[in-house]
């Protein structure tokens, strides 16, 4: 496949810098019709989802085989956590910007423009990981 020939670390910076464009994009994206509004989002789903995919592979890469399975785990334990508080938070920022009595087009746009700014964020992150020199 594509992603064996480019690389794991590759692949994830094609996937994530798709997702920054595409959360950039989709506040204008929205005024599009239904149609163009599920195609967008799917591709964005399936994107967000191979950024995922590729952390695990990734981490036996660049880890040390008995270090790999414990970051995997805490890896899914944040995911989990993103889980529980990103919903919550979203609520935080929704109830802020109806009490201040604005158009809550602008909590959907904040809301896209943030997740795109995190997801650049996750690529300096990448980049700092480097391969754990060999044992001898």
């Amino acid at each position: 496949s594509i992603s064996d020939w480019i690389g794991n670390k590759n692949t994830y910076y094609i996937f994530a810098c798709g997702q920054c464009i595409l959360f950039a994009l989709f506040p204008t994206l929205i005024e599009w019709n239904f149609i163009g509004f599920m195609v967008f989002m799917c591709l964005l789903l399936t994107l967000y989802g191979g950024t995922k995919v590729l952390l695990a592979p990734m981490f036996y890469q660049y880890m040390y085989k008995e270090n790999a399975n414990t970051t995997v785990g805490m890896s899914l334990i944040s995911v989990s956590a993103a889980a529980l508080v990103g919903p919550n938070t979203i609520i935080w920022l929704r109830d802020m910007y109806t009490t201040d009595e604005r158009d809550s087009k602008e909590y959907y746009n904040l809301f896209f423009y943030s997740m795109s700014g995190l997801t650049f964020l996750s690529l300096f992150f990448l980049y700092a990981i480097k391969p754990l020199p060999k044992r001898t």
